[in-house]
């Protein structure tokens, strides 16, 4: 069983958005018997990766100043605009796109002192430090872009996600205070903070607070998408789907929504609407790491490793740290063959987090029972038990009663006996061959013409 984790309460949506959605809108082998779920879809933060606290990311900006407001920029925001300020971002996204990073920096940061733009420079310049697993400077621009302009809903967002995926929720919870404080006729600053209310598993409280928000903005779709999420996470997957085909007439191209509903179908079983949705989704967004993995679980469980793999690398390309992506990824090179990948591809999972039970999980199963290049048997079993041994002190507490690693340790050592026996088998065998050769070339005989 493939165990998926729905929603996306830390999905990352900091994208390389066109102006035109910059303003007003968010960018945002089969496994062994009795194995884990060797595939999963949640984002987990790593647990070295500190960026600076929302103190010191705010202590050093000047006091925001602006228009407050409803919306994520104010009304006037996309009319002062210049036209060579327009033409200047859309040349720098262009270069984001094309893959011509340098160049996109430079330009985003000579844009970046626009006394009426430059919070989109610098809020495009965090989506792509982020795209790069660069979060300190992510964090920055992305504070700097509120700086700049205290209503942009979307850099907020940004921030209190990477907060929250980085585990640093009690900072998510400050900057997504302080600007609501700040800005407290902004409802989308407020249905933000309720991201942390998610994380913590605060649902009910979630779907209140924002029932509060639409009552005073019926529109709001930050509100609805949280509030869809928390009844997905309660099992309420019919007022889930509702609430998001509401927020879908509001934003048809968020591609949030798209994967908010994919999942509703994934738990519902439909997997081949749940497919035509994560399509869509990364129609809209190309760079949705979390849309490409759970559409690539779709086609491993479809037996299409392939498609798989190319889905899970597209995961990584978008999110260098997705560690969740490099195992499933590992699983799918399996299901191909691709025996030295995959452990290759487990090994960087445990780069990321050096006590990530299930990839241990995942390189004791695959010692356990495939030929690994250049490894022999015994060694290869050995390396099995030791990382058996290793995911269980990783995973302690967590292990179910019926965790088959023991099982599996036993199934190793006794492999490994039956193997030196076959080895010892095969040296008695050879030396009597050996003994029976001697004997032939020295039997006593003797020939003379």
């Amino acid at each position: 069983m493939i165990d998926l984790i729905n929603g996306s309460r830390i999905a990352r949506f900091a994208l390389l958005a066109a102006l035109s959605a910059s303003v007003g809108a968010c960018s945002t082998a089969a496994p062994k018997p009795d194995a884990k779920s060797a595939l999963e879809t949640d984002v987990t933060p790593a647990s070295e990766q500190k960026i600076a606290s929302s103190d010191e990311l705010t202590q050093d900006m000047p006091e925001p100043d602006g228009a407050s407001g409803d919306a994520a920029v104010s009304p006037s925001a996309e009319s002062k605009l210049s036209r060579g300020f327009i033409s200047d971002l859309e040349s720098a996204l262009r270069s984001a796109r094309s893959g011509d990073r340098n160049g996109a920096v430079d330009r985003l940061q000579n844009l970046v002192s626009d006394a009426d733009g430059g919070f989109l420079a610098a809020y495009n310049l965090g989506a792509l430090y982020e795209n790069e697993g660069d979060y300190a400077n992510a964090a920055k621009r992305y504070s700097q872009a509120l700086s700049k302009n205290p209503d942009f809903s979307p850099a907020l967002l940004n921030l209190v996600r990477l907060y929250i995926r980085l585990d640093q929720p009690a900072d998510a919870r400050k900057i997504a205070q302080r600007y609501s404080e700040l800005r407290p006729e902004n409802m989308t600053h407020r249905a933000v903070a309720l991201e942390v209310d998610l994380t913590e598993g605060k649902y009910e409280e979630v779907i209140r607070k924002a029932k509060q928000i639409l009552r005073r903005a019926e529109t709001n779709v930050e509100a609805m998408m949280v509030m869809a999420q928390a009844n997905i996470e309660l099992d309420r997957l019919e007022l889930g789907a509702a609430i998001l085909s509401r927020a879908r007439e509001l934003r048809p191209n968020r591609a949030e929504i798209y994967y908010k509903l994919g999942q509703i179908r994934i738990k519902q079983e439909e997997m081949d609407d749940a497919m035509v949705l994560l399509r869509r989704a990364i129609e809209l967004n190309a760079d949705y790491p979390e849309a490409h993995n759970n559409l690539g679980i779709l086609y491993h469980r479809a037996g299409d490793y392939q498609s798989a793999s190319d889905e899970f690398s597209a995961a990584i390309a978008s999110f260098p740290d997705y560690k969740e992506a490099y195992l499933n990824l590992g699983n799918s090179l399996k299901g191909q063959g691709e025996f030295t990948q995959a452990v290759s591809s487990f090994n960087k999972a445990l780069k990321i987090d050096p006590k990530y039970d299930k990839a241990l999980f995942n390189l004791g199963v695959i010692y356990l029972d495939s030929d690994i290049e250049g490894v022999d048997k015994i060694a290869r079993l050995n390396k099995s038990i030791e990382y058996f041994d290793q995911y269980k002190a990783a995973a302690a507490s967590k292990i179910a009663k019926d965790d088959p690693s023991d099982k599996y340790v036993r199934e190793a050592r006794k492999s490994i006996e039956d193997e030196k026996a076959r080895q010892e088998m095969m040296r008695q065998a050879q030396m009597q061959v050996d003994d029976e050769g001697a004997d032939v070339e020295d039997d006593g005989e003797s020939f003379e013409e």
